[in-house]
């Protein structure tokens, strides 16, 4: 079994589409989020196909958000973010540094460009 059968297309598709819809994202948004054509996108919105999980962690990170509830999983929707004084994300820090959220686009970006050079 690979990686990709293994999530649950149907749960992926209906919280992707929730989040979007809670955050005022397009296809597009997420298409440039994750750096893939919005028909592939698109394709996750309905189901039909499964990301595979480096898209899913970008996603997740993108919204500050559990991967595992992302795939589905009955967890915490938000990351658990208990000391407030120091953020134990990228994103939370970025958030605390009042950028925009183009801004915090072109880091994650970036970060995600560096880490694709470790391979």
């Amino acid at each position: 079994m690979t990686k990709e059968e293994k999530i649950n297309k149907e749960k992926f598709a209906k919280r992707l589409r929730q989040l979007m819809d809670e955050n005022g994202e397009t296809i597009s948004t997420i298409a440039e989020i994750v750096n893939m054509d919005k028909s592939t996108i698109y394709r996750y919105t309905i189901g039909e196909t499964a990301p595979k999980t480096p898209t899913v962690e970008s996603i997740a990170r993108y919204f500050d958000i559990n991967p595992a509830w992302l795939l589905g999983y009955d967890v915490k929707k938000k990351n658990d973010n208990n000391n407030k004084n120091k953020p134990n994300t990228i994103a939370a820090h970025l958030e605390e540094k009042n950028l925009s959220k183009e801004e915090r686009k072109q880091i994650m970006d970036y970060i995600d460009y560096l880490l694709s050079k470790r391979d």
